[in-house]
This record gives C-alpha cells, sequence and structure tokens, in this order.
C-alpha cells in the first residue's frame, strides 16, 4: 500500500515546494520594485545636488575673480606699510615711526577686513565639499543598489527556471504513472 502512495506523496511534495519558491520569487520581484524605487528617489535627489553643486562652484568663482575693495585695499595698506618702513629705516625720525605704526595698523584692519570677506568664500567651499560628498554617497548606494538589483533578478530567474524544470517533472512523473497505469 505504502508502495502506491508513494508517487501521490512526491507529487504532493513538489506542489509545495514549489508554492514555496513561488513566494520567494514573488518576495525577490517585490524587493527588485523596491530597490528601484529608491534608486529612482536617490536619482533625483541626486539631480538636485549636482544642480547645487554647479551653483556653488559659480557662485565661488564670481566671488573669487571679482575685484574685491577689501582685497584691494589690504593690498594698498601692504603697498603703504612697506614705503613706510622703508621711509623709516632710510631716516629714523619720530614722525617716520609714526607714520610706519600707523601704516601697519591700517595694514592690520585691512587685512582683518579682507579675511573677513573671504569668509564667504570659506563657507561656500565647505557647502560644495558636503554636497561633494553627498553626490559620492549617492553614488554608491546606487551602485550597491545595482549590483543589488541584478543578483536578485538571477535569483529570480534561476527560481523560475527550478520552478519550470519541477513542473516539467511532475508532468513527465504523471505521464509515467498513467502509462503504468493503463499497464497495468
Amino acid at each position: 500500500m505504502f508502495h502506491k502512495l508513494q508517487p501521490l506523496i512526491i507529487a504532493m511534495t513538489l506542489l509545495f515546494s514549489s508554492a514555496g519558491h513561488a513566494e520567494s520569487i514573488a518576495e525577490l520581484q517585490a524587493a527588485i520594485k523596491a530597490a528601484e524605487s529608491k534608486l529612482s528617489t536617490i536619482s533625483n535627489e541626486q539631480s538636485g545636488l549636482q544642480a547645487a553643486l554647479a551653483d556653488k562652484t559659480a557662485e565661488m568663482e564670481a566671488l573669487a575673480s571679482a575685484p574685491s575693495p577689501e582685497k584691494k585695499g589690504y593690498q594698498e595698506a601692504q603697498q603703504n606699510f612697506k614705503a613706510a618702513e622703508s621711509t623709516y629705516n632710510a631716516t629714523s625720525t619720530d614722525e617716520n615711526k609714526a607714520k610706519m605704526a600707523n601704516a601697519k595698523f591700517k595694514m592690520a584692519l585691512a587685512e582683518r577686513k579682507y579675511k573677513k570677506s573671504n569668509r564667504a568664500l570659506g563657507q561656500l567651499s565647505d557647502q560644495q565639499a558636503d554636497l561633494q560628498e553627498q553626490i559620492a554617497a549617492n553614488q554608491k548606494t546606487t551602485a550597491d543598489l545595482n549590483k543589488q538589483i541584478e543578483e536578485q533578478k538571477q535569483q529570480v530567474a534561476k527560481l523560475e527556471q527550478e520552478q519550470a524544470d519541477r513542473a516539467k517533472a511532475q508532468q513527465a512523473k504523471r505521464k509515467n504513472q498513467e502509462l503504468e497505469a493503463q499497464r497495468a
């Protein structure tokens, strides 16, 4: 009697294992869709980051190349200090010493003003570096997601092939059973 039930048990086992693979195929396909959706979101974010980076770069170039009154004032103050220093070195009078001290003080003020104006450039540079880091992180995430999607698609194809092979095996087994039943 067990001999007659054995084909039925094998058929039921194959049927249940086939249903188990169908669930994992559906789960993999859902994971692929979720990863593709995340990839789309990252792609949109990446476009925004690229635009922001281009804006920051343009701002930096404009700020760096623009003639700055602070830069010009600092350069003039340096020249005035050098002239006053050379005058004092040539003739060491109290009046020349006072002019040199005054020029040195004006140069220090102009330098402070120039450095303060360059803070905006420094801040833009920091913002640009942050954007570049975000872009690099998004590119890495995109590459990882693409790799994950490819692996999952390969798994789905493998599972579908296994499922098709099992179905063929079941069908062949049924035909063999029918032929044996007809012979008997």
